[in-house]
């Protein structure tokens, strides 16, 4: 499968109330998962595996989320056993996403072996994003 980026500058794009309409492309439909702060540079358009699109807005002069002070120190240790332990005793262990769906995916994927369309949704469902186990613990 061929993967496509694409890195357009700001004078070939513009982004509307719930689309983004790029010059000499067309117009398409967004979700966006967060609200967009800041001045965008640029946005990057990456078609997946399953062909799926996504858009990333790289923006600039985005303000500061100040953090209220606790008045606690805490230390966090990264393990192998476990995915990290605090000063307080506290752990959390290992998301294990591949090992837990494997034989779901194994018994989906004999019927659908034939069925493209159904295999790379599955797919999309058991793959964790990049990134998200970590972004949620802290």
């Amino acid at each position: 499968m061929i993967i496509v980026i694409l890195r357009i500058e700001p004078a070939n794009w513009k982004l509307e109330c719930r689309g983004l309409t790029i010059r000499n492309v067309g117009r398409f439909s967004l979700h966006l998962s967060r609200p967009v702060e800041g001045e965008i540079k640029t946005v990057t358009i990456r078609r997946s595996s399953t062909g799926r699109w996504y858009a990333s807005f790289s923006c600039d002069s985005v303000p500061e989320k100040a953090l209220l002070p606790t008045g606690k120190d805490v230390g966090i240790d990264v393990s192998v056993r476990s995915f990290c332990v605090d000063s307080d005793g506290g752990t959390v262990q290992n998301p294990r996403f591949l090992y837990e769906s494997e034989k779901l995916l194994r018994r989906r994927q004999r019927g659908l072996s034939l069925d493209r369309d159904h295999n790379a949704a599955l797919n999309i469902r058991i793959l964790p994003p990049s990134g998200d186990g970590s972004v949620k613990t802290s």
